[in-house]
């Protein structure tokens, strides 16, 4: 593997060079080049094999991230490109990941440990010839369901392709193993506690394997020490689920703080959830305006409505004249259906299939998956056995 600095800045250039050499990494002076030769170079020499190239600025602008994405463009799928700066906000991180870099560190917070972890993720990526499709399901605002959707999205996609892992990443206390009915050994503060050590077996050892098909990394309990929860810890389990299986889905917190970025800017789609009141709409507004300012392509999103149907509610078609876009999918209000569900710890769609809610996730996964919705009855079908055993239960 070959390894190439590209910056203007020589303070910069010398320290990235200097971490790369204490790793026993070799960068030839050769290979150190400004940003405008190293679009050069790569264009006219079109890497054969697998090659690393460490983007240094002290600011990335416009400028620069339009360089990266020319990097990116010369590069192919041979080039894996690292931005190297200092004080990351996330929206430079968005703008950087979805311009070709595959991550970005911070030359002033721990650049050392952190290049030994991208230099480890880097060899495994090269060995895995497989990664699932990634689903981030976000709320707009807290309390707008967004972890029941991803429960019953799992359990969907998890029954029709391939099984379906389901990541819990609300730090401060994730409910996914409460609502499948799960008294988890481990979860992902545990695997927080494995440190430098942890591997792909320590993180399939860490799942729940549930009798609907998926296999669960539960959150953190209420008022743990989420401070351990590290950027590296949740790009190292994204990489270990997608491997493990042919569709992940990601309950995400929030999309602001960097331990929750990586599934945002990696996932094949996006899913926005709301509800139809003022408050939510206000809070999409400003999450969409945040996506498209990072430049997320907008084929990715999906916006999807919960809870439709209620008195005095926002009307869907003046949602969407506010917004600009579409809803993609309307989850009718259920609150029967759903509640019975939680409190029973089975998904909706295990315990009601023929409920409007099951049946309009149904169309969501099915969406996602590009097929159209089976018949009437098909669904109650496929998951009566698991519905009947839960009854017996």
């Amino acid at each position: 593997m070959d390894y190439f600095v590209a910056s203007d800045d020589q303070a910069l250039a010398l320290r990235i060079r200097a971490g790369l050499h204490q790793l026993g990494i070799e960068c030839p002076a050769s290979q150190v080049l400004s940003p405008d030769s190293a679009v050069a170079a790569i264009a006219s020499a079109r890497p054969a094999n697998r090659s690393v190239i460490f983007y240094g600025s002290q600011r990335f602008d416009t400028e620069e991230i339009a360089l990266l994405q020319q990097l990116h463009a010369a590069g192919g799928d041979h080039l894996r490109i690292v931005a190297v700066g200092t004080g990351f906000s996330p929206d430079t991180i968005l703008h950087a990941v979805r311009s070709g870099a595959i991550d970005c560190l911070d030359i002033n917070r721990e650049f050392e440990h952190e290049l030994r972890h991208l230099s480890e993720r880097v060899k495994t990526e090269a060995a895995e010839k497989r990664a699932g499709r990634l689903i981030s399901v976000i709320g707009s605002v807290g309390g707008v369901g967004a972890s029941m959707l991803a429960t019953n999205l799992a359990v969907s996609l998890a029954q029709n392709d391939h099984g379906c892992c389901l990541l819990d990443l609300q730090f401060r206390g994730g409910d996914l193993a409460t609502m499948l009915k799960c008294s988890p050994k481990h979860n992902l503060l545990s695997l927080a506690n494995k440190g430098d050590h942890l591997d792909r077996a320590m993180f399939e050892q860490s799942l729940i394997h549930h009798d609907c098909g998926i296999q669960l990394l539960a959150g953190p309990e209420p008022f743990s020490d989420f401070r351990r929860i590290s950027v590296e810890l949740t790009r190292k389990v994204v990489q270990f689920a997608r491997a493990t299986c042919g569709n992940v889905v990601v309950d995400i917190e929030d999309c602001v703080h960097p331990e929750q970025i990586r599934p945002l800017v990696d996932a094949d789609w996006l899913i926005v959830l709301m509800r139809c009141d003022y408050i939510s709409l206000y809070h999409t507004k400003k999450c969409l305006e945040h996506f498209t300012a990072a430049k997320v392509p907008a084929n990715k999103i999906v916006l999807v409505a919960n809870r439709q149907g209620q008195v005095k509610e926002v009307p869907v078609k003046n949602i969407e004249e506010t917004l600009g876009v579409s809803v993609n999918y309307c989850i009718p209000n259920d609150p029967d259906a759903v509640t019975a569900s939680i409190n029973l710890g089975v998904p909706v769609i295990l315990s009601a299939p023929r409920s409007k809610v099951a049946t309009s996730i149904l169309r969501l996964s099915n969406g996602i998956l590009g097929r159209k919705t089976p018949e009437n009855g098909s669904l109650v079908k496929r998951f009566f056995p698991l519905r009947a055993k839960v009854a017996a239960s």
